[in-house]
């Protein structure tokens, strides 16, 4: 009890006890003092782990926090529930492996460094020079990583920072490298071309659990519009997309082979499409005259060939021969919504893909990983996807291939990260 006492007299100033008015910042400071004076911390490992030499141990490896910002309420209840967790395996007798780690690399720390330069894209950063925004990201974990640990002991969080792993150290890129040359001598790993979401602004694609976490309510355009039928004057499909920049790549149309599709007399012109989509298709276009002059089964449309609706406009469509602009087949064509006729581009749409693949399609589009149409996209060179978009429908619309643009609101991904609305495209992974 002396012993005790004495420890607590040292610990805390009596006085603060005894005053009537309590300040928890002075109390704060003298029990982090007493800590680091102590080496509390170390006393109790090091006496847990040598004394339980056949005990087993409790390994833990802290899936490491960002070093990008400070912590926050949300960063310091998670470490906490750690901390007890660690203390109680320690009470339980296990010899307690508690080694800290920091996630030291990467977009979140790299977008921190751009903001604070004021850079746009990848360009300002090649400008700026590489091993200067090195250096910049280096000084910036710094200054984080020390308020991390910092934040981290006044919460009394007891982990092994002194040997702290940093995904930014030498010996840890190099693990990582010595991973992969593994596994690509085993032949593991191969090179393919895959669609997947990408963010223009960050210059990079995003995993499918990163896009999970990102979707937003938004309005999109609802086009309807005719895909002209080849050497069959006034026949068209009918197709909808919510994505008009996509048909510049457009180059197949699928329907649902075991679905019944309606020819329909408009005013002269036969418009084909799903019979279950016919209703709401009415009501959402506003169609009052028409007649359903036949039908037929969507695996007899296959085969069709139709004339690309920007063919003029976008001049490397017109080398494509079957089964370039030509009518696939699908199960996956949903009778939810549209008109039963998807209009695919392969470099795209993961399902668009794997469609061409089967049929030989190869994926290509002029748009460029900046989310910027090129020179082979025609009169949307230069255009931003979304831009694009909008060009799209007024062409679209000169040449009396729109039947109706309304409003649809969907979700629809965003980059986590700088909330930039992300587009889906072929690249090499």
């Amino acid at each position: 009890m002396a012993d005790s006492t004495w420890r607590w007299s040292k610990l805390f100033d009596v006085q603060l006890v005894r005053k009537k008015q309590y300040d928890p910042l002075k109390v704060e400071e003298q029990v982090l003092e007493y800590w680091e004076k102590s080496k509390i911390y170390y006393l109790v490992k090091n006496k847990a782990w040598n004394e339980r030499e056949n005990t087993p141990i409790f390994a833990f490896l802290e899936g490491p926090p960002t070093t990008n910002g400070f912590m926050h309420v949300g960063h310091a209840r998670g470490r906490t529930f750690k901390d007890v967790k660690l203390r109680f395996y320690r009470m339980l007798g296990y010899r307690v492996w508690d080694q800290a780690g920091w996630d030291t690399q990467g977009l979140p720390v790299e977008i921190e460094v751009e903001k604070k330069l004021g850079f746009k894209s990848k360009k300002d950063i090649e400008s700026y020079g590489v091993e200067k925004f090195v250096e910049e990201c280096n000084k910036l974990v710094n200054y984080y990583l020390e308020a991390w640990e910092k934040a981290s002991k006044r919460l009394g969080l007891w982990l092994d920072y002194e040997h702290a792993y940093q995904t930014r150290h030498p010996r840890y890129i190099e693990t990582v490298w010595m991973f992969i040359k593994r596994v690509w001598e085993k032949g593991l790993l191969y090179e393919d071309l895959r669609v997947v979401p990408r963010c223009p602004r960050c210059g990079t694609a995003l995993s499918q659990h990163e896009v999970a976490q990102s979707y937003k309510e938004v309005d999109d355009p609802s086009l309807y519009f005719k895909l002209p039928l080849e050497d069959r004057e006034g026949e068209f499909l009918i197709a909808w997309t919510t994505t008009p920049w996509t048909i510049i790549a457009n180059e197949a149309a699928v329907v649902h082979p075991d679905e019944t599709y309606v020819v329909l007399d408009v005013g002269g012109e036969k418009w084909i499409l799903a019979e279950r989509r016919l209703k709401p298709f009415v009501e959402e276009v506003g169609l009052e005259k028409y007649k359903v002059v036949r039908k037929v089964k969507g695996r007899d449309l296959v085969g069709l060939r139709y004339r690309h609706p920007l063919l003029e406009e976008v001049p490397y469509h017109r080398n494509h021969k079957p089964p370039y602009h030509t009518v696939l087949a699908a199960e996956w064509v949903t009778m939810e919504e549209g008109t039963g006729i998807v209009h695919a581009a392969p470099a795209h749409g993961p399902e668009d893909f794997e469609l061409g693949k089967q049929h030989g399609i190869v994926a290509y589009t002029p748009l460029r990983e900046n989310g910027v149409f090129g020179e082979d996209a025609g009169v949307f060179a230069g255009l931003q996807f979304e831009e694009a978009a909008e060009k799209v429908v007024e062409v679209l619309k000169r040449k009396g291939l729109v039947i109706h643009v309304g409003t649809y609101r969907h979700t629809y991904p965003f980059c986590w990260r700088c909330d930039t609305r992300l587009f889906y495209y072929a690249s090499r992974q």
